[in-house]
């Protein structure tokens, strides 16, 4: 039951999330033995049902002191149209980036591919989850895209109007932030 569970969500993340098409190249970045390449499995199983072409690559765990592996910077280096870095923990920093960082036409300097792509050029899409269990996967990201699009928009624009938020809570947290010079985004 929990795998077709598995597979039910990784189709819906796809479909709603990153919009992957019929013949789109998507990239899984991912670890061995940890629930991250179940995930990762479902993910390429999913692509495989949508038409995209899928590859996954498989590096060690890594922190945030390490590199990431030559061959996961070299597949992103291939400018794929969606990426999944379903790590148990950090993708791992550029280190050729990180000597001779990207720049875009306008001057902004990335120390990563990845970031380059998806921020600078906007050449994919990509989502990053790093430490997702199947349990957290299968219960946070089964939901109704729709619907909390549509939410998401109505908080954002009562946020704009606000002019500050407060939190509270029975422990006696009370926090006040002036919010009037900022506008809500959703995402």
């Amino acid at each position: 039951m929990f795998a077709s569970k598995l597979n039910k969500t990784a189709l819906l993340v796809l479909k709603e999330v990153l919009a992957v098409k019929k013949g789109q190249r998507a990239l899984i970045i991912t670890n061995d033995k940890t629930q991250v390449e179940k995930i990762s499995l479902a993910f390429y199983k999913a692509c495989l049902k949508l038409h995209a072409f899928p590859t996954i690559v498989i590096q060690p765990v890594k922190t945030l002191l390490d590199y990431a592996d030559k061959a996961v910077i070299s597949a992103l280096e291939s400018v794929p149209n969606v990426v999944l870095s379903i790590s148990h923990n950090k993708l791992g920093k550029d280190e050729k980036a990180s000597k001779n960082p990207y720049k875009t036409e306008d001057g902004r300097e990335f120390s990563s591919i990845f970031n380059y792509l998806r921020e600078g050029t906007k050449q994919l899409r990509a989502i990053w989850t790093p430490g997702l269990t199947v349990d957290m996967f299968c219960r946070t990201a089964n939901v109704n895209y729709k619907l909390m699009k549509e939410r998401c928009k109505v908080l954002s624009e009562i946020l704009t109007q606000a002019e500050y938020v407060q939190v509270t809570s029975p422990g006696g947290t009370d926090v006040k932030v002036d919010i009037s010079t900022r506008k809500a985004f959703s995402d």
